[in-house]
């Protein structure tokens, strides 16, 4: 009984530390450039699209996706210089300026977890040092043989330190099925939906059904490019929730176990909550850290 009471004090404490009020979103119209990069010929892509449309991508081989149509102007580029990232691969921009939902819909004929990055600023809970520039994964949906990654534009978030979001400099990595890393993390990820078991366990019983339906309703997708928890993908046109549990190859059983409580914070709150909880939080989270 102490064990279950411990975890329940540790995730409500959570809920209820970082209830604040919320803040607007500006939508960036002419994002900055940076010296990290060097950017090829870029092709213009006119979007006029209904419903549904599509336009193939040039430089990646993939598809475009335009689920409430589109119309403005699509650039892309080949990036010939950019940081390293976590898994090798290759480099694009991708600039739409248009004020519609769009993805990138990929191959994945060998099985392989690809993953796209987005260069920029993240939300979210991330274990390394918050408020800089890394490449950070984006939503991926599997389907068969390929793969559609939600492409986030920059915004603003005034209210932020770090107020930049979204990205334009992008990453295709895949780590293949037969390599060592798959392995290890399916462990890590089994010990996650352990884990989350474990909690939902230490509910008083008359919370239990409630929050097993929203957790049946919103399981966690898991990428390995860094340690993290993020329940959102932000938009200038508004916010998804997409519960993302980052992994890495080296993580921990405490780093899991952490993860997986911001995880259950969300839970636990309703969207609306834990958006507050991630939009006015500081950037860093670390036990003991300082913020002014």
């Amino acid at each position: 009984m102490r064990t279950k009471n411990l975890f329940l004090a540790a995730i409500l404490t959570g809920s209820i530390l970082f209830i604040l009020p919320s803040c607007s979103r500006d939508r960036l119209t002419d994002p900055s450039g940076s010296s990290s990069f060097t950017i090829g010929t870029i092709t213009p892509l006119d979007v006029n699209l209904a419903p549904g449309g599509e336009i193939a991508d040039p430089i990646s081989g993939g598809t475009f996706l335009f689920p409430e149509g589109g119309s403005g102007l699509l650039e892309v580029a080949e990036i010939t210089k950019a940081p390293a990232a976590p898994y090798s691969g290759t480099d694009l921009y991708i600039n739409y300026d248009g004020d519609t939902p769009l993805s990138l819909r990929l191959p994945n004929p060998g099985g392989d977890e690809m993953m796209l990055l987005g260069w920029g600023v993240p939300s979210g809970s991330l274990d390394l040092p918050a408020g800089g520039e890394r490449w950070i994964a984006l939503p991926a949906t599997v389907s068969g043989d390929f793969v559609e990654f939600e492409l986030i534009m920059p915004f603003d978030l005034p209210d932020k330190r770090s107020k930049r979001r979204g990205y334009t400099a992008h990453h295709i990595a895949a780590i293949p099925a037969g390599a060592t890393d798959p392995v290890r993390l399916a462990a890590l990820r089994a010990q996650a939906a352990a884990d989350i078991e474990t909690y939902l366990n230490a509910l008083p019983t008359t919370m239990q059904p409630r929050m097993r339906t929203r957790a049946a309703a919103m399981p966690p997708a898991y990428y390995a490019d860094e340690n993290y928890y993020i329940g959102f993908s932000r938009h200038f046109w508004g916010n998804r929730v997409t519960p993302m549990i980052g992994l890495t190859p080296t993580a921990t059983e405490q780093t899991v176990a952490h993860e997986v409580g911001h995880y259950m914070n969300h839970i636990l709150t309703s969207d609306d909550q834990y958006l507050l909880i991630e939009n006015t939080a500081p950037d860093g989270h670390g036990l003991g850290d300082l913020h002014d």
